[in-house]
């Protein structure tokens, strides 16, 4: 399986926060994504005026 940056947060957070069972394990990476899109949604008018354009 090839991981985003936000896939392998998802997987280290789910061990993080005790999960162990293999079904909702299969769904850390999507948290992990979620968790990095949450991180843009909430800083792009910062960064837009910054400059950065994504």
């Amino acid at each position: 399986m090839l991981l985003s940056g936000g896939g392998t947060v998802g997987l280290m957070m789910s061990h993080v926060m005790g999960l162990r069972d293999k079904q909702a394990l299969k769904h850390a990476a999507d948290l992990g994504t979620a968790m990095q899109l949450t991180n843009i949604a909430r800083d792009i008018i910062e960064d837009a005026e910054m400059g950065r354009i994504y």
